[in-house]
């Protein structure tokens, strides 16, 4: 987990943003500017409207490469959920020795801070399947997480899956095995029972609260993958890689939350010139109102649960 910006030393109204790149992506360069590389939006941009904010990119190996098709959903995502849990449960280092139970509470405010979820593409389903996997695990750090957890920010997440074509387009050579199981559609365009089941499972965790997400997606289309002189490269007909259905039915079937059409393609949805970029205009409102209900929200669900 890459630390981008971290605002959060002895602050009480601090929060959490995680995010997960796609496939084949890089926790730094997924979200950089086209204009300047040395610029990112998670960190140059956001926190000057979220300085008490903790921004966290997952960085996981998702250049598939060589790989043997060894690679799947739920292997991806359980490093994810593992990493998550690694990183709240405490970056708390002493300096000076405290007691015990000082340092003890430091930890639980860390693990109890509302926490803000970011998925573009692949990186969306991960979050998903990671979520749930805490619910089956009945630890106290896992169901913890799960009450901190308030919202999601979906950027181009192919919920019912993707095309061959278009799967390679994303990730820039021909993916094999489990992947390809758990993402290509079928013969009539319908997702895999895998991705059915999963969207269902994550919209069931939260059954009996506000399900609150935003999902974006392209109106821009991409170039696909053609196969000539012996390798992929991104010359085929344009289209749009994940399609609004895809994009903004999170089990599936059901529109769920607020939907944003964003004037990009598939990988721009996440990477804006400047922070006067009329996409980045659009995204900014939409995150910083989620983290400031985050706030209050998981405030009162501690509280709550503390008083009963």
């Amino acid at each position: 987990m890459t630390t981008l910006y971290d605002g959060t030393e002895g602050k009480e109204d601090a929060v959490d943003l995680i995010v997960v790149p796609g496939l084949g992506s890089h926790p730094y360069g997924s979200f950089k500017s086209p204009m300047d590389a040395s610029e990112n939006w998670l960190r140059n941009y956001f926190p000057k409207r979220r300085p008490n904010s903790r921004i966290l990119v997952y960085g996981y190996n998702s250049s598939l490469v060589d790989r043997q098709g060894k690679e799947s959903i739920t292997q991806f995502s359980e490093g994810l959920l593992n990493a998550i849990l690694s990183t709240r449960e405490d970056n708390l280092v002493c300096c000076v020795p405290i007691p015990p139970s000082e340092c003890n509470t430091k930890k639980l405010e860390t693990a109890k801070r509302p926490v803000v979820l970011l998925g573009h593409s692949l990186g969306g389903l991960l979050i998903k399947q990671a979520l749930v996997y805490a619910k089956r695990r009945p630890t106290p750090e896992h169901q913890t997480l799960l009450k901190a957890c308030y919202g999601f920010l979906f950027f181009g997440v192919p919920n019912r899956g993707l095309r061959h074509e278009e799967l390679i387009a994303i990730s820039g050579y021909t993916p094999v095995g489990q992947l390809v199981d758990d993402l290509v559609v079928d013969a009539d365009s319908e997702p895999k029972p895998f991705l059915k089941e999963l969207g269902e499972n994550f919209v069931a965790l939260f059954e009996n609260e506000q399900l609150n997400i935003v999902t974006f997606y392209e109106s821009y289309k991409t170039p696909t993958a053609v196969f000539k002189n012996g390798k992929w490269s991104k010359g085929g007909e344009t289209r749009l890689l994940v399609t609004e259905d895809s994009a903004t039915l999170i089990d599936g079937r059901s529109k769920i939350g607020q939907k944003i059409s964003l004037a990009a393609d598939h990988s721009n949805l996440v990477k804006y010139h400047t922070e006067h970029d009329p996409i980045y205009q659009t995204v900014q409102p939409r995150l910083d109102r989620m983290i400031r209900e985050a706030l209050s929200a998981i405030r009162s669900t501690f509280s709550a649960v503390n008083g009963m």
